[in-house]
């Protein structure tokens, strides 16, 4: 903790980098609060068009596979991402490196996608493609109440 009483986000993502096993105690700790936070807001929202659940770790096995019906990824290559986080975060590449590598495997995240932003532009452009995406799942929800 910060003096602050704040997370002191540095000291942790060291650890948790740097000990496979403080990674794992420290996500059996969240995740279970962060899905239950998440099923709470889907409910909230359970009037909307659809909604965006943001999983930064999802994987087949996840439990919030079944409150989904389709997987969006937001992809760039490992490089672009890379030097998004040394911008973002003064992180060295070994430091980056490690993050990647505790993450879903690029590869398995996009076979998993049934749709896909390539980000590897700048941000107006991925305004743009977002837009269009909404655009698209906007018209999809349309589609489907008129069925239904």
């Amino acid at each position: 903790m910060t003096e602050e009483g704040a997370l002191n986000r540095k000291r942790m993502r060291k650890l948790a980098f740097e000990k496979e096993s403080a990674r794992l105690d420290l996500n059996n700790i969240l995740h279970p609060a962060i899905y239950q936070e998440a099923v709470k807001q889907l409910q909230e929202h359970a009037d909307a068009a659809y909604t965006i659940l943001a999983v930064p770790l999802l994987d087949k096995d996840s439990p919030y596979i079944s409150a989904i019906d389709r997987i969006l990824v937001i992809d760039c290559d490992e490089e672009t991402q890379i030097q998004r986080v040394k911008q973002r975060s003064q992180l060295n590449d070994i430091q980056i490196k490690k993050i990647i590598q505790a993450q879903i495997p690029r590869q398995e995240r996009l076979a998993m996608a049934d749709d896909l932003i390539e980000n590897s532009g700048d941000i107006e452009e991925l305004r743009q493609k977002i837009n269009s995406c909404h655009m698209e799942y906007s018209k999809a929800c349309k589609v489907s109440q008129i069925i239904s």
